[in-house]
């Protein structure tokens, strides 16, 4: 046996005594600092006598030195004994639901060491680690490993993370035990009073719904507002505007009120229920672990108002839409255009410009490969796509967008989110160019009758 009813299980090192062997001496082995699937053990100085009595043993166990106050002797006991009624205690606090975000003073450092079922959420521990006020309190735990699929009594770790940081500030040992439609924790007390174990919450039931009508990844609103401010207390959202859900490719920046916008590579099947997604944010280096459920009719998200200041959450919207796009005419954007001077004719464009466009001049598209001269397209740092344009099935999706300049195919890079939108194409500026010798240069079509004359190339 492992042994669970000691934080540091004590054990024989060997077989027992058989009947009529007499008084065997066995080397105790001390377990501890174990997690899930590594175990240590140490102890081969303490021995204990052990006597078979024909229907029972006899144990002359040691003194141990004081330091060793978490240590004991175990039982062998059935695995499933621990599910019957009487050897667990139930808890229905509300305050360990991860959606509970009001900080009491009270917490888990008084709790006795024993098994626990919890009964006021879903009924299990989170295994998802994210920032944000939750279980009433500062530090919140979650398990380290998942939930065990068979019988057997697993050992686990708690780590609790701060509320302000994706960071873990403390971890204790925990046994899990998967009986019969629910799950039982063997824990100990938390290291003060802001630490708390917490309790898994329905999200689809608990979500309160964002109605700004900032909060769309396709107007330029720059409100100056911040989370800090608008979004309330820490928990599960949806949203009212747009699609209803997190952009899956990066949003232009300055778009929804803010400077930085989250998007989220993916969202879950109905089936997977609560996972974890990370929150990234064009333009920056900042990641946000942030938890994401589909609830069938709706999306819900578990979000923080401790972001910061000029970060904003943000729905998508259907960018074909005319009204979510601006439409680009200037044919100083076409790849053989020179027509406004040397070719190194510097001009305010694509750096004053930040949403959703469409350009319907040329083929109507970004070029797929690297202009073939300097001072093409009209600019001194040519944009191109470094990879191919999407179907109009594969919706959103972000490219790699690639400057030309002095010969080099790729001298600087940003990227750019594209929709096929089934006759056309639009284009999310997710990294705008720094300043006015950046130009994005349009394919540009042959007319049999104009071959020559748009393929000139002065001579500088």
């Amino acid at each position: 046996s492992s042994g669970i009813n000691a934080e540091w299980p004590l054990r024989p090192g060997g077989s027992h005594a058989s009947v009529g062997e007499g008084e065997i001496s066995d080397p105790i082995l001390l377990e501890h600092n174990r997690g899930a699937g590594n175990p240590h053990y140490t102890g081969w100085t303490w021995r204990v006598s052990i006597a078979n009595c024909g229907g029972y043993f006899l144990y002359k166990i040691p003194r141990l030195h004081p330091s060793y106050n978490y240590a004991g002797l175990v039982v062998d006991d059935d695995p499933s004994a621990v599910c019957k009624a009487g050897r667990y205690t139930v808890t229905d606090d509300r305050n360990r639901l991860v959606s509970s975000t009001a900080v009491t003073n009270s917490a888990d450092n008084t709790l006795k060491l024993g098994w626990y079922r919890l009964t006021a959420g879903l009924g299990y521990m989170p295994e998802n680690k994210f920032v944000g006020t939750q279980c009433s309190t500062y530090y919140h735990g979650h398990l380290r490993d998942p939930h065990p699929q068979d019988d057997e009594i697993q050992r686990n770790q708690v780590e609790f993370i701060s509320t302000n940081r994706n960071s873990v500030v403390a971890r204790r040992s925990a046994w899990v035990k998967k009986c019969d439609g629910f799950y039982l924790y063997r824990l100990r007390e938390t290291p003060n009073h802001q630490y708390r174990y917490c309790e898994a919450t329905e999200g689809c039931k608990n979500a309160r719904t964002l109605t700004d009508n900032w909060r769309i990844n396709s107007r330029r609103v720059l409100t100056g507002r911040y989370e800090t401010s608008y979004f309330g207390n820490d928990g599960w959202v949806t949203f009212s505007q747009g699609l209803k859900r997190l952009p899956e490719a990066p949003p232009p920046k300055s778009v929804g009120g803010c400077t930085y916008n989250g998007y989220i590579d993916s969202h879950p099947s109905k089936e997977e229920g609560a996972v974890s997604r990370t929150m990234r944010f064009p333009g920056s280096t900042k990641e946000e672990q942030i938890q994401v459920q589909n609830c069938g009719d709706k999306y819900v998200y578990f979000l923080t108002r401790s972001i910061q200041n000029d970060y904003c959450y943000v729905a998508d919207t259907d960018v074909c839409d005319a009204q979510h796009y601006t439409v680009i005419t200037d044919e100083r954007r076409l790849q053989y255009s020179f027509a406004y001077g040397t070719g190194h004719t510097r001009f305010n464009l694509d750096n004053q410009f930040n949403g959703w466009i469409r350009y319907k001049i040329g083929k109507g598209r970004l070029m797929e490969q690297p202009p073939a001269l300097d001072g093409m397209c009209t600019t001194e740092l040519q944009g191109w796509v470094n990879g191919e344009h999407p179907t109009p099935d594969e919706g959103v999706v972000k490219r790699e967008l690639c400057w030309r300049y002095q010969q080099k195919d790729c001298y600087s890079k940003g990227e750019i989110s594209i929709k096929n939108c089934g006759g056309f194409y639009v284009y999310g500026i997710a990294t705008p160019p720094p300043n006015n010798q950046y130009g994005h240069c349009v394919a540009q079509k042959k007319e049999k009758s104009t071959d020559c004359d748009s393929a000139l190339i002065p001579l500088l």
